[in-house]
């Protein structure tokens, strides 16, 4: 087991890693989106974030907002590091979980279990490569044991949002690769629900010398977009 310094350093080097701007870039986006509360899929695309900062399909005037892009903007901490503990560690990696202040929202579910997750409490995974201080998985879930909430009116089996990462060596950053949504459950008043979205990010090449743009906004996109 790692000194509780050499943990802290683990964690404050992995964070760094995780948002350094929106780089000038392009990549190829694809959506695999199942269950009936799911947006549309999206079939493979390669896109563009320029100077302006809009993100833009190339051969058409598609746009769309940067949260579709290889990066986690998490401007500022919403995990309460101090209550931080160590779930589980091994020589090449250590994942700790916090809790997490924002609570997260499901864009395409009913009231009701939209009011269920803004009520229960919510954790943050972060596993850490050892060798590089750098995030491999956050993990966003409910914080009860078995990862599940019920109301009288709603069932929440599912819900988890993973985001999966990489160091991309024309960027010089840890770029999310894929992006990971679950919300499943049942509600009293429309039944059965499944929002499952599978956001995947490759071929990303960033303008030389790299340039990262800082959106004017403050805020947990992260969060509040995924």
């Amino acid at each position: 087991m790692r000194e509780p310094k050499e943990h802290r350093d683990l964690i404050a080097s992995a964070l760094s890693k995780i948002y350094s701007g929106v780089p000038l870039c392009t990549f190829t986006f694809s959506l695999d989106a199942r269950g009936n509360k799911a947006f549309p899929s999206e079939e493979e695309a390669v896109w563009i974030i320029s100077e302006s900062g809009v993100m833009k399909r190339e051969g058409n005037e598609d746009l769309r907002h940067y949260r579709d892009s290889p990066i986690s903007y998490v401007p500022n901490n919403p995990f309460e590091l101090a209550k931080g503990t160590v779930v589980s560690e091994s020589k090449s990696s250590v994942r700790f979980r916090f809790p997490l202040t924002p609570r997260l929202v499901a864009p395409n579910l009913d009231s009701d279990a939209v009011s269920v997750l803004r009520k229960v409490d919510w954790v943050a995974e972060l596993t850490v490569d050892t060798k590089q201080k750098a995030p491999i998985i956050l993990l966003l879930t409910l914080a009860s044991d078995d990862g599940q909430a019920q109301a009288p009116l709603v069932n929440i089996d599912v819900a988890r949002v993973e985001f999966l990462y990489q160091y991309n060596d024309s960027c010089e950053y840890y770029e999310v690769f894929s992006k990971v949504r679950r919300f499943q459950g049942s509600s009293l008043f429309s039944g059965d629900f499944l929002d499952k979205t599978i956001k995947t990010f490759t071929s990303v090449e960033c303008e030389q010398p790299v340039v990262f743009l800082l959106p004017e906004k403050e805020e947990l996109e992260f969060i509040e977009r995924y």
